[in-house]
């Protein structure tokens, strides 16, 4: 296999030194995925071994969440399954990693979340606070009609901007605050 490089132009991830929390922004280490798209997934420090990767049931586990950082400076996060209660703090500490890694904006996909309630907005408006520094913050990406409902009903779909694409997130204008 061969040996990948941070893309040319991009700082590297801060240190520990350089974020609130040590294990704030892990190392990226690339995998067989990164050869043939050109992202990296970051590993989740508190499970040696182990990778941000995507799940597809009813419940986020807190080592299966994918951050995935873009040679162009962003960050996707892509949550799956339910989003209450029980795995808002999941979605909250991807959030904040992802905000310490990314250089432009974090943009997190909702397509594969099935349930959303009202402590599910939580962590996007904490993250939203923690992005207010990088020029394109945080948007939202492919988002379901009850989740485009929900943010609607509590007044936030112009605080947490929403478009069809990931692509359409990041070619967007950077957000006037």
């Amino acid at each position: 296999m061969r040996s990948l490089e941070w893309p040319a132009g991009l700082p590297a991830c801060p240190g520990p030194w350089q974020t609130p929390h040590p294990h704030a922004c892990p190392p990226a280490r690339p995998d067989h995925a990164t050869a043939r798209t050109g992202r990296t997934h970051i590993p989740d420090r508190t499970s040696p071994g182990k990778s941000l990767r995507a799940v597809r049931g009813p419940a986020m586990h807190p080592h299966l969440l994918p951050i995935t950082l873009r040679p162009d400076g962003h960050a996707t996060i892509s949550p799956a399954g339910e989003l209450d209660i029980a795995t808002a703090p999941i979605l909250r500490g991807a959030l904040a990693k992802a905000a310490a890694c990314a250089r432009y904006g974090v943009v997190v996909e909702l397509s594969q979340v099935s349930f959303m309630d009202a402590s599910g907005l939580t962590p996007l408006i904490t993250a939203r606070r923690q992005t207010r520094h990088l020029p394109h913050g945080l948007r939202l990406a492919h988002v379901p009609d009850h989740i485009q409902l929900l943010l609607h009903l509590t007044g936030l779909a112009t605080a947490l901007p929403a478009y069809p694409t990931i692509r359409a997130a990041i070619r967007a204008a950077p957000a006037a605050e």
